[in-house]
Protein backbone atom coordinates (compact mmCIF):
# COMPACT_ATOMS: atom_id res chain seq x y z
CA UNK A 1 0.00 0.00 0.00
CA UNK A 2 2.82 2.40 0.81
CA UNK A 3 4.04 2.21 -2.79
CA UNK A 4 0.77 3.74 -3.95
CA UNK A 5 1.32 6.81 -1.79
CA UNK A 6 1.79 9.74 -4.20
CA UNK A 7 2.97 13.23 -3.34
CA UNK A 8 3.64 16.38 -5.33
CA UNK A 9 4.76 19.75 -4.01
CA UNK A 10 4.47 22.85 -6.18
CA UNK A 11 5.99 26.13 -5.04
CA UNK A 12 4.64 29.35 -6.52
CA UNK A 13 7.14 32.16 -5.87
CA UNK A 14 5.14 34.74 -7.83
CA UNK A 15 2.15 34.31 -5.50
CA UNK A 16 3.45 35.03 -1.99
CA UNK A 17 5.78 32.01 -2.33
CA UNK A 18 2.94 29.66 -1.36
CA UNK A 19 3.28 25.89 -1.70
CA UNK A 20 0.61 23.47 -2.86
CA UNK A 21 1.00 19.89 -1.63
CA UNK A 22 -1.09 17.11 -3.16
CA UNK A 23 -1.22 13.59 -1.73
CA UNK A 24 -3.13 10.70 -3.27
CA UNK A 25 -3.81 7.12 -2.13
CA UNK A 26 -2.76 7.79 1.45
CA UNK A 27 -2.86 5.01 4.04
CA UNK A 28 -0.02 6.35 6.16
CA UNK A 29 -0.67 7.81 9.62
CA UNK A 30 1.08 11.13 10.15
CA UNK A 31 2.48 11.37 13.66
CA UNK A 32 2.28 14.50 15.82
CA UNK A 33 4.01 17.40 14.10
CA UNK A 34 3.72 21.12 13.38
CA UNK A 35 4.28 23.55 10.51
CA UNK A 36 5.70 27.06 10.45
CA UNK A 37 3.04 27.99 7.92
CA UNK A 38 -0.71 28.49 7.78
CA UNK A 39 -2.31 25.45 6.11
CA UNK A 40 -5.56 25.44 4.14
CA UNK A 41 -6.50 21.86 3.30
CA UNK A 42 -9.13 20.17 1.15
CA UNK A 43 -10.06 16.54 1.81
CA UNK A 44 -10.74 15.24 -1.70
CA UNK A 45 -11.66 11.67 -0.76
CA UNK A 46 -11.89 9.38 2.25
CA UNK A 47 -12.27 10.11 5.94
CA UNK A 48 -9.57 11.33 8.32
CA UNK A 49 -9.20 11.30 12.09
CA UNK A 50 -7.53 14.59 13.02
CA UNK A 51 -5.99 15.41 16.38
CA UNK A 52 -5.34 19.15 16.54
CA UNK A 53 -4.09 20.55 19.85
CA UNK A 54 -5.38 17.38 21.58
CA UNK A 55 -8.89 17.73 20.12
CA UNK A 56 -9.91 14.72 18.00
CA UNK A 57 -12.32 15.09 15.08
CA UNK A 58 -13.29 12.92 12.11
CA UNK A 59 -13.76 14.80 8.83
CA UNK A 60 -15.07 13.45 5.54
CA UNK A 61 -14.67 14.03 1.82
CA UNK A 62 -15.45 17.63 0.83
CA UNK A 63 -14.32 19.18 4.11
CA UNK A 64 -11.99 22.18 4.42
CA UNK A 65 -9.50 22.13 7.28
CA UNK A 66 -7.33 24.92 8.67
CA UNK A 67 -4.15 24.58 10.74
CA UNK A 68 -2.30 27.42 12.44
CA UNK A 69 1.50 27.71 12.61
CA UNK A 70 3.06 25.68 15.45
CA UNK A 71 -0.27 23.92 16.10
CA UNK A 72 0.57 20.35 17.09
CA UNK A 73 -1.50 17.89 15.06
CA UNK A 74 -1.66 14.38 13.68
CA UNK A 75 -3.88 12.62 11.15
CA UNK A 76 -4.71 9.10 10.08
CA UNK A 77 -7.02 7.39 7.64
CA UNK A 78 -10.33 6.64 9.39
CA UNK A 79 -11.60 3.07 9.12
CA UNK A 80 -8.96 2.27 6.47
CA UNK A 81 -10.41 4.60 3.84
CA UNK A 82 -8.24 5.75 0.93
CA UNK A 83 -7.37 9.42 1.45
CA UNK A 84 -6.61 12.15 -1.11
CA UNK A 85 -6.02 15.74 -0.10
CA UNK A 86 -4.46 19.01 -1.21
CA UNK A 87 -3.02 21.75 1.00
CA UNK A 88 -2.18 25.41 0.37
CA UNK A 89 0.65 26.50 2.70
CA UNK A 90 1.37 30.18 3.35
CA UNK A 91 4.49 31.13 5.28
CA UNK A 92 3.73 32.68 8.67
CA UNK A 93 5.69 35.89 8.09
CA UNK A 94 4.20 36.29 4.62
CA UNK A 95 0.61 36.07 5.86
CA UNK A 96 1.41 38.53 8.65
CA UNK A 97 2.71 40.91 5.98
CA UNK A 98 -0.39 40.46 3.81
CA UNK A 99 -2.79 41.08 6.68
CA UNK A 100 -0.48 43.37 8.70
CA UNK A 101 -1.26 41.50 11.90
CA UNK A 102 1.19 39.22 13.71
CA UNK A 103 -1.45 37.75 16.06
CA UNK A 104 -3.90 36.45 13.46
CA UNK A 105 -5.05 32.81 13.69
CA UNK A 106 -7.70 30.57 12.19
CA UNK A 107 -10.53 30.59 14.71
CA UNK A 108 -11.99 27.28 13.49
CA UNK A 109 -10.19 24.14 12.34
CA UNK A 110 -12.87 22.55 10.17
CA UNK A 111 -15.41 23.95 7.71
CA UNK A 112 -18.18 21.97 6.00
CA UNK A 113 -19.09 24.33 3.16
CA UNK A 114 -19.40 23.01 -0.40
CA UNK A 115 -19.28 26.52 -1.91
CA UNK A 116 -15.95 27.28 -0.20
CA UNK A 117 -14.59 23.84 -1.10
CA UNK A 118 -15.43 24.33 -4.78
CA UNK A 119 -14.00 27.85 -4.77
CA UNK A 120 -10.73 26.66 -3.24
CA UNK A 121 -10.54 23.84 -5.80
CA UNK A 122 -10.88 26.37 -8.63
CA UNK A 123 -8.30 28.68 -7.04
CA UNK A 124 -5.77 25.85 -6.77
CA UNK A 125 -6.25 25.02 -10.46
CA UNK A 126 -5.65 28.67 -11.30
CA UNK A 127 -2.57 28.95 -9.07
CA UNK A 128 -0.67 26.18 -10.86
CA UNK A 129 -1.48 27.59 -14.29
CA UNK A 130 1.65 29.21 -15.74
CA UNK A 131 -0.47 31.37 -18.04
CA UNK A 132 -2.15 33.26 -15.19
CA UNK A 133 -0.56 36.54 -14.08
CA UNK A 134 0.91 36.95 -10.61
CA UNK A 135 -1.48 39.77 -9.69
CA UNK A 136 -4.50 37.58 -10.49
CA UNK A 137 -3.11 34.77 -8.37
CA UNK A 138 -2.39 37.12 -5.47
CA UNK A 139 -5.85 38.68 -5.61
CA UNK A 140 -7.48 35.25 -5.53
CA UNK A 141 -5.47 34.20 -2.48
CA UNK A 142 -6.43 37.39 -0.65
CA UNK A 143 -10.07 36.86 -1.66
CA UNK A 144 -9.94 33.36 -0.12
CA UNK A 145 -8.34 34.70 3.07
CA UNK A 146 -11.25 37.12 3.40
CA UNK A 147 -13.64 34.17 3.48
CA UNK A 148 -11.78 32.20 6.15
CA UNK A 149 -12.42 32.52 9.92
CA UNK A 150 -9.37 34.64 10.81
CA UNK A 151 -9.25 36.48 14.10
CA UNK A 152 -6.85 38.08 16.58
CA UNK A 153 -5.37 35.68 19.11
CA UNK A 154 -6.18 37.87 22.09
CA UNK A 155 -5.75 35.03 24.59
CA UNK A 156 -2.09 34.43 23.80
CA UNK A 157 -0.40 32.91 26.86
CA UNK A 158 2.88 34.32 28.11
CA UNK A 159 5.74 31.91 27.43
CA UNK A 160 8.05 30.55 30.06
CA UNK A 161 11.23 32.61 29.67
CA UNK A 162 13.48 29.78 30.87
CA UNK A 163 12.03 27.30 28.37
CA UNK A 164 12.43 29.92 25.63
CA UNK A 165 16.18 29.88 26.27
CA UNK A 166 16.49 26.15 25.62
CA UNK A 167 14.04 26.36 22.72
CA UNK A 168 16.16 29.02 21.07
CA UNK A 169 19.28 26.94 21.66
CA UNK A 170 17.70 23.86 20.07
CA UNK A 171 16.62 25.83 16.99
CA UNK A 172 20.19 27.05 16.57
CA UNK A 173 21.91 23.72 17.20
CA UNK A 174 19.48 20.95 16.20
CA UNK A 175 21.96 19.50 13.68
CA UNK A 176 24.36 18.59 16.49
CA UNK A 177 24.01 15.97 19.20
CA UNK A 178 22.36 17.69 22.15
CA UNK A 179 22.33 16.48 25.75
CA UNK A 180 19.26 16.67 27.97
CA UNK A 181 21.40 17.71 30.93
CA UNK A 182 22.79 20.69 28.99
CA UNK A 183 19.35 21.80 27.79
CA UNK A 184 17.87 21.64 31.29
CA UNK A 185 20.86 23.57 32.63
CA UNK A 186 20.26 26.32 30.05
CA UNK A 187 16.70 26.61 31.39
CA UNK A 188 17.95 26.46 35.00
CA UNK A 189 15.76 23.45 35.80
CA UNK A 190 16.17 19.86 36.83
CA UNK A 191 15.84 17.41 33.93
CA UNK A 192 12.63 16.12 35.52
CA UNK A 193 10.92 19.54 35.58
CA UNK A 194 12.46 20.63 32.28
CA UNK A 195 10.87 17.78 30.31
CA UNK A 196 7.43 18.50 31.78
CA UNK A 197 7.61 22.26 31.19
CA UNK A 198 9.03 21.84 27.71
CA UNK A 199 6.18 19.53 26.69
CA UNK A 200 3.62 21.91 28.20
CA UNK A 201 4.92 24.82 26.15
CA UNK A 202 5.79 23.18 22.83
CA UNK A 203 3.68 20.02 22.70
CA UNK A 204 6.83 17.95 22.12
CA UNK A 205 9.69 16.47 24.05
CA UNK A 206 13.10 18.01 23.22
CA UNK A 207 14.04 14.96 21.11
CA UNK A 208 10.75 15.06 19.19
CA UNK A 209 11.30 18.73 18.39
CA UNK A 210 14.88 18.10 17.29
CA UNK A 211 13.67 15.41 14.86
CA UNK A 212 10.93 17.73 13.57
CA UNK A 213 13.44 20.48 12.84
CA UNK A 214 15.83 18.07 11.15
CA UNK A 215 13.10 16.65 8.93
CA UNK A 216 11.88 20.10 7.91
CA UNK A 217 15.44 21.08 6.98
CA UNK A 218 15.82 17.81 5.07
CA UNK A 219 12.75 18.66 3.00
CA UNK A 220 14.39 21.94 1.98
CA UNK A 221 17.71 20.24 1.18
CA UNK A 222 16.05 17.54 -0.94
CA UNK A 223 14.79 20.26 -3.27
CA UNK A 224 18.44 20.95 -4.11
CA UNK A 225 20.26 17.60 -3.89
CA UNK A 226 19.71 13.84 -4.09
CA UNK A 227 22.66 12.98 -1.83
CA UNK A 228 20.63 11.37 0.93
CA UNK A 229 23.59 10.02 2.90
CA UNK A 230 25.17 13.49 3.04
CA UNK A 231 21.90 15.04 4.21
CA UNK A 232 21.62 12.42 6.95
CA UNK A 233 25.14 13.12 8.13
CA UNK A 234 24.79 16.91 8.01
CA UNK A 235 21.56 16.85 9.99
CA UNK A 236 22.95 14.69 12.77
CA UNK A 237 21.18 11.38 12.12
CA UNK A 238 23.01 8.25 13.25
CA UNK A 239 23.09 6.91 9.69
CA UNK A 240 21.15 6.94 6.42
CA UNK A 241 18.73 4.20 7.49
CA UNK A 242 17.74 6.15 10.62
CA UNK A 243 17.20 9.26 8.51
CA UNK A 244 14.96 7.39 6.06
CA UNK A 245 13.02 5.82 8.94
CA UNK A 246 12.25 9.16 10.61
CA UNK A 247 11.61 10.94 7.31
CA UNK A 248 9.02 8.39 6.23
CA UNK A 249 7.42 8.44 9.66
CA UNK A 250 6.95 12.21 9.55
CA UNK A 251 6.45 12.91 5.84
CA UNK A 252 4.76 9.71 4.74
CA UNK A 253 7.20 8.89 1.94
CA UNK A 254 10.90 8.16 1.52
CA UNK A 255 13.40 10.97 0.85
CA UNK A 256 13.98 9.57 -2.64
CA UNK A 257 10.28 9.61 -3.52
CA UNK A 258 9.87 13.04 -1.95
CA UNK A 259 12.60 14.51 -4.14
CA UNK A 260 11.25 12.76 -7.24
CA UNK A 261 7.89 14.47 -6.80
CA UNK A 262 9.13 17.91 -5.75
CA UNK A 263 8.50 20.60 -8.35
CA UNK A 264 9.10 24.33 -8.50
CA UNK A 265 6.82 26.23 -10.86
CA UNK A 266 7.91 29.59 -12.24
CA UNK A 267 6.42 31.98 -14.77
Amino acid sequence: MDSQNKISIIKIPECFNIAITTRNNIFHSFTRHFHNSYSIGLLKSGSVLFNIDNIKTVINEGAVYLINPMSVHSMESFENSVVDYVVISIDKEMLHKIIQNENVIFKDSFIDNSFLYDKLTNVITMLVNKNVSSIEKQENIIDILNELPLCNNENKELKNINIDKSLSYIKGNYKTELELSALSEISNMSMFHFIRKFKEQTGFSPFELIVQLRIKEAQKMLAETDKISEIAQELGFFDQSHFIKYFKKHVGTTPKEYRKNYFIVQE
